[in-house]
């Protein structure tokens, strides 16, 4: 927010396009109670400085209020709230699009459960591919997504299989799959040393890490 209001100080009568704009879970506490949030700060802003302003709220903000710091809070914010605080900003007219294949709900409905492996770490857990059932609303080639819940530990043979299986089975990549076709990208608690050097023998890799290790869950690097 404070760049987008930085960004727009010398400007003038100009046309903006912002998507997935955050918010934060301290304007999430300040729209419930109506008082004055950084998000109404920037809509402000924009609709002074702007000729056209196209805003698409986070949906990932909205979505994601629970506790992720151990106070036992969370917030639900109605839509109806959520639109009577917009409301007070003029100048904008507000759209909501229901139909969006990226929510949680709709990829749910589409998801059935097709096991391809088991990974022996403490729990038995599967690895499933969300099939190609229903139509979404994203241009371009459909992608797969092939997912596992992974337990205390981080499974690399599961996720070395995972990967193998998309590029051979889902994607049918020319062998051998050079970096022109794909990247492997690596989350949180995952070593993308440790998947490369065993997705090696069966697909050579050039692995560029910066020297991280891994990254925790508050996204701070480990170095190796």
């Amino acid at each position: 927010h404070e760049l987008i209001q930085q960004f727009m100080e010398d400007k003038d009568n100009v046309k903006v396009f912002v998507d997935e704009l955050p918010v934060s879970r301290e304007d999430l506490k300040k729209i419930e109670k109506g008082e004055e949030s950084q998000l109404r700060q920037t809509l402000r802003k924009l609709q002074e400085k702007s000729k056209v302003a196209w805003v698409a709220l986070s949906t990932s903000s909205l979505l994601d209020t629970s506790d992720h710091v151990g106070t036992g809070s969370s917030i639900s914010l109605p839509l109806s709230e959520l639109e009577a605080y917009l409301a007070t900003v003029p100048g904008y007219s507000q759209a909501h699009l229901g139909n969006n294949m990226r929510s949680t709900g709709n990829i749910g409905n589409c998801a059935r459960g097709n096991q391809l492996y088991n990974s022996g770490t403490y729990t038995n857990t599967a690895t499933t591919v969300l099939p190609d059932l229903l139509p979404n609303t994203i241009p371009g080639a459909r992608p797969y997504c092939v997912m596992s819940n992974w337990s205390l530990s981080t499974d690399y043979d599961a996720i070395v299989r995972g990967v193998q299986h998309s590029l051979t089975t889902l994607l049918h990549l020319p062998t051998p799959v050079t970096s022109q076709h794909v990247v492997v990208l690596c989350s949180r608690d995952i070593s993308p040393r440790q998947v490369a050097e065993q997705l090696y023998t069966s697909h050579p890799n050039t692995l560029y890490d910066a020297g991280v290790e891994k990254y925790d869950s508050y996204g701070e690097p480990t170095y190796s």
